[in-house]
């Protein structure tokens, strides 16, 4: 009976090595297998989470680059960009933005998913108890492209900042068949709700730009203007400048940096695009980071802030375009005036409108006869043109009181342009007399013939100098 015992105790003990020995092995296969797979493993694994929590992108102190981390290869093919409309909940504001969203829909839809923009519409929060039920509203109609950030409505108390923190959120997705994560998008931007942007002009743009490289993409502010630097107290110099806020875009690895670097937050209140800008600098990335400066990004050419200029098939921004003309001009200059539009604008009720206003100006313009088929160019604002063809008759009279020498139809098309696209701001332009207006404006199109862009100030000092000039007679070209 001892004995079988003692048989039963001692192979006990042998099984209970014997388990141990197995689990420690087993335990030491389980290490191996695991270092070989993390060694084998992108370091983009170690942050699934959605949004990571960690920094994907370091700073390289030796070249003062940002190295992003290494995504697979295989992720699906990231969008061109996240651009969010910054907006308010006033009712030109949600009127221009309701017409946005439809027409960028609409455009986004013939792009392939790698030239595709995200659109939001970005509202800073509620000051008061109305303004809570508009968000709300906003928020019930259109859920997926309306965001409310936690900071209230601001002009310069840290309202851009918020939104590339809340964009920075957004930029990655999880793989869609394996453990890690891709970006959804290659740009970030911000732009204004009176801006109008040709969506796919804009991806040609991005789309021809080094991947490999960060990139600040806007209208870069010109500091060579004397109430530039008295306003901003920038001086020109590489490290000084900005981008306009109308619209400017950053690579996601410089946005990356914005969350996670503690410059942004030292640096919130004051001018807000000017401070992404000061961000850049403070942080040692003025000098590497691609400034990708757009002359296709402009205000419209009557408004005296620069960038300014006459859209061109070049044009991708306008800003600017907060009545109801303006925003139909700038759709119409980016992407052309459809045949309904032309049909209407061109409809007999229609001219009779628009001599109403003219009339104020050159009363001459009330018995000016259009012919039936006017020559208008469907690649452009088709209002435009109609206000030219309307003052042509007027102006081709008295231009020889300006100009002895022969005028071209081409040439005299630009100055009646010139003045058509002052007609809405006419009354606020020119500060003269009613005896004098009319030839200060020829003179301002005379000196701005030929030119893009040219300042309300540049263009009466030459008319001031003209009219000088040719006291009471005419001047030729040379002249």
């Amino acid at each position: 009976m001892l004995n079988t015992q003692t048989k039963l105790s001692t192979q006990t003990t042998i099984l209970q090595k014997s388990i141990s020995v197995i689990f420690v092995w087993g335990m030491i296969v389980v290490l191996v297998l695991t270092s070989c797979w993390m060694k084998t493993t992108p370091i983009v694994k170690l942050h699934l989470q959605i949004p990571p929590i960690r920094s994907l992108v370091t700073f390289n102190s030796s070249t003062n680059a940002l190295e992003m981390d290494y995504f697979p290869n295989d992720c699906p093919i990231p969008k061109m960009g996240l651009v969010g409309v910054f907006t308010t909940t006033k009712r030109d504001s949600e009127h221009r933005h309701v017409l946005l969203r439809e027409h960028y829909r609409k455009i986004n839809a013939n792009l392939s998913i790698g030239l595709q923009f995200d659109i939001k519409f970005v509202y800073g929060d509620a000051k008061n108890w109305e303004n809570e039920y508009e968000l709300a509203t906003n928020e019930l109609l259109f859920p997926d492209d309306t965001i409310v950030l936690e900071q209230e409505e601001n002009m310069d108390d840290g309202k851009t900042l918020q939104w590339f923190l809340y964009a920075r959120d957004m930029m990655y997705e999880k793989h869609p068949t394996r453990e890690t994560i891709c970006p959804r998008y290659r740009f970030i931007g911000k732009t204004d709700e009176d801006t109008i942007i040709h969506l796919p002009r804009l991806s040609n743009i991005l789309n021809k730009l080094p991947k490999n490289q960060s990139h600040y993409v806007g209208s870069e502010l010109p500091l060579d203007v004397p109430f530039v630097v008295e306003k901003f107290n920038f001086q020109k110099s590489p490290n000084g400048s900005f981008m306009i806020g109308m619209l400017y875009l950053l690579t996601i690895d410089i946005v990356e940096w914005i969350k996670h670097s503690p410059i942004p937050l030292q640096h919130t209140k004051g001018y807000e695009d000017r401070m992404v800008g000061t961000w850049l600098r403070e942080g040692n990335l003025s000098n590497t980071v691609n400034y990708a400066h757009q002359h296709g990004f402009h205000f419209r050419e009557e408004i005296t802030y620069a960038p300014h200029g006459r859209a061109t098939p070049d044009s991708v921004a306008i800003h600017f375009c907060k009545t109801s003309i303006a925003f139909h001009r700038c759709l119409c200059d980016l992407y052309g005036s459809p045949t309904s539009t032309v049909k209407r604008i061109l409809s007999a009720k229609s001219i009779e409108k628009h001599k109403a206003p003219l009339e104020k100006m050159f009363p001459q313009v009330k018995n000016v006869t259009l012919p039936d088929n006017i020559p208008i160019t469907p690649e452009s604002d088709v209002g435009l043109q109609l206000i030219a063809f309307l003052l042509k008759p007027v102006i081709a009279e008295v231009i020889p009181n300006y100009i002895r020498d022969p005028v071209s139809d081409a040439d005299l098309m630009q100055i009646l342009l010139h003045l058509a696209a002052r007609v809405e701001v006419g009354e606020n332009s020119w500060k003269y007399t009613p005896d004098d207006k009319v030839s200060t404006c020829i003179w301002r199109a005379l000196a701005a013939l030929g030119l893009r862009n040219s300042t309300r100030v540049w263009e009466t000092k030459v008319a001031d100098k003209l009219n000088e000039t040719a006291q009471n007679k005419s001047l030729s070209w040379s002249e």
